[in-house]
């Protein structure tokens, strides 16, 4: 009947998961490409040991212990299984303890995009697209993206910041010369550079303008009198020809009146006149 009861033994109870809070993402508004280096921190905690601590879609990884109750791991999306180019990857974070209870129920959704925007409908306030260097020009071009639009600039040598107007449309009022160009007679390529929030970048649209700065050249001028020599109220021709690489908009002769002069054949423009006129 001798009896020992002075031997114990403790154990602990643990049916409750772990705590997982506080996630963060080194990117403000959770917007990158699936290549992008990012960095995730999370806050695990429970009343015993953590086992570990996984994050991912498809695929998980395992977070490190860095302080704090903080587990922390550099990854990229595309490695996590986020698979969109461009749309929403949920990551879970599961939380495991050493008795086997698991979180797996936080969550952090980011978004993924790897698409360059779309650069369309460039406008130019010139119908043929011919100007002089310091004219000043309005560009107009629309750009669109799924997400936000970080820069639009255009520009051949130098490049310019357009401005948001209204409805994806950018919009800058410069001159050529400010945006590089240094022909005085002959073209200039102008390329639109826009940037996505994400960092996809667009610069295949572009817009060749062209610049004038040279002035006609006006030769061989003809009157239908050998000596020159007529009457105020005698009926006269006047030919000249005037050449330009663009088109010539007008030719007219003058003292102290002006008569426009037609175009007639081969670079020659015609007036049938008196010299009274």
């Amino acid at each position: 009947g001798n009896v020992n009861s002075t031997t114990t033994l403790s154990i602990t109870l643990d049916d409750v998961n772990p705590s997982v809070s506080d996630v963060q993402l080194n990117d403000s508004d959770e917007i990158i490409r699936a290549s992008n280096e990012i960095q995730l921190n999370v806050t695990v905690t429970d009343t015993n040991t953590i086992s570990s601590v996984f994050v991912g879609n498809d695929s998980s990884l395992d977070m490190t212990f860095v302080s704090d109750n903080v587990y922390q791991l550099n990854t990229t999306a595309s490695s996590l299984g986020c698979s969109a180019t461009d749309g929403s990857c949920l990551l879970t974070f599961i939380a495991t303890d050493v008795t086997g209870n698991v979180n797996s129920s936080t969550t952090l959704s980011i978004t993924l995009d790897d698409v360059n925007p779309s650069v369309t409908n460039v406008q130019f306030n010139s119908d043929d697209q011919i100007v002089r260097v310091a004219d000043e020009i309005q560009l107009n071009v629309t750009v669109t993206d799924t997400n936000t639009i970080s820069s639009v600039f255009v520009g051949n040598d130098s490049s310019l910041a357009m401005t948001f107007v209204s409805g994806n449309v950018y919009q800058l009022n410069t001159s050529a010369d400010s945006l590089g160009c240094s022909a005085s007679d002959g073209s200039c390529l102008l390329r639109f550079t826009a940037t996505d929030v994400s960092g996809n970048v667009n610069s295949t649209t572009t817009l060749s303008i062209t610049l004038d700065d040279v002035n006609p050249s006006v030769t061989n001028v003809q009157i239908n009198d050998s000596d020159q020599i007529v009457r105020a109220s005698d009926a006269i021709q006047l030919n000249v020809t005037v050449t330009d690489t663009n088109a010539i908009v007008s030719v007219s002769a003058n003292n102290d009146s002006s008569l426009a002069m037609t175009f007639v054949a081969d670079n020659v423009y015609q007036l049938n006149t008196t010299a009274g006129s």
